[in-house]
């Protein structure tokens, strides 16, 4: 009989980072909300909702999540190239989709609305370009 060697499942470091910001964003929202990975991966991170004594109360907001050992700020800003496809379907829906940049070197994060991005500069919607620079 020959012998096999057992072959592990391997990630990537992309696929590890992207782990360690999927992993710190829950730790970052009150104890009363509740983070809801997908069953399968399909554009979004997460859903968030919202269950506290408030009107708001059962309000849900998705989020998508990107991880990198540094992001490079310039100006007071990160810039992040999204693919189109992705922008429109974060933009889709009734919930609005929250981005969230981690920074795994210095354990922070910043946030941002999808919809409040891309109202700065609304065009980038337009045009053949398959990215959009948000």
């Amino acid at each position: 009989m020959e012998s096999r060697e057992k072959v592990m499942p391997k990630q990537n470091e992309a696929q590890n980072i992207g782990r360690l910001g999927e992993r710190w964003f829950p730790q970052q929202l009150p104890a009363n909300w509740i983070f809801q990975p997908p069953h399968e991966d399909i554009g979004i991170d997460g859903v968030v909702v919202i269950c506290e004594d408030s009107p708001s109360n059962g309000l849900e907001f998705r989020v998508q999540i990107k991880s990198s050992e540094e992001w490079k700020i310039h100006q007071e800003s990160i810039l992040l190239r999204v693919k189109k496809d992705n922008l429109n379907y974060w933009l889709a829906g009734f919930n609005p989709t929250l981005v969230v940049l981690y920074d795994t070197s210095k354990n922070i994060g910043w946030y941002s609305w999808v919809n409040q991005l891309i109202a700065e500069d609304i065009s980038a919607l337009k045009g053949k370009s398959k990215t959009v620079l948000l």
